[in-house]
């Protein structure tokens, strides 16, 4: 299950997932299985967690996306890695694919209503926060996020920020 607009969505029938704080057990959390339609103004985004230059997936990493709309930030997906490190598959609303495939100079102003901030937590590694990251309609997008062996306990504000924005977007 994964937690989508602050409210707990059971997709599968199964045992509710502990919360963002909470590390439940991978196989709570199955696939999203609700597909959007094609060119409905919907992309997909999935987040994976590795470790070791990607050679190790981590288990167990707490996953919020998140919108900001005029400075207000709004929780849309919460979920959490599986043993693959690998989120269920979250529909968010993409940039739409005319857009994206004539870019002019207002693109960056589209694209800015189509990122999201992602964060990845794991009480064994540092935290991460992705800024900025784009969803394009029609499009199934991977958040790989590199995750650092931090203290367990040590400077819970210490976090790692990557701005995915390009000058291309």
């Amino acid at each position: 299950m994964i937690v989508r607009n602050r409210k707990k969505t059971d997709l599968s029938g199964g045992e509710a997932q502990k919360s963002v704080r909470g590390y439940g057990r991978a196989e709570d959390t199955p696939a999203l299985t609700e597909q959007p339609e094609q060119g409905r103004g919907y992309g997909l985004l999935r987040v994976q967690a590795f470790t070791a230059r990607r050679a190790l997936p981590v288990r167990g990493a707490a996953v919020t996306v998140v919108k900001n709309t005029a400075g207000v930030p709004e929780v849309l997906y919460s979920a959490v890695t599986d043993s693959a490190g690998m989120t269920p598959v979250m529909v968010l609303a993409g940039i739409p694919q005319s857009a994206a495939m004539s870019p002019n100079d207002g693109f960056a102003d589209i694209a800015k209503r189509y990122s999201y901030d992602i964060f990845v937590m794991h009480p064994d590694f540092v935290p991460m926060h992705f800024i900025n990251v784009p969803v394009f309609e029609g499009v199934t997008s991977v958040q790989n996020v590199d995750m650092i062996p931090g203290n367990p306990g040590a400077e819970p504000e210490r976090m790692i920020t990557v701005n995915e924005r390009t000058n291309n977007l």
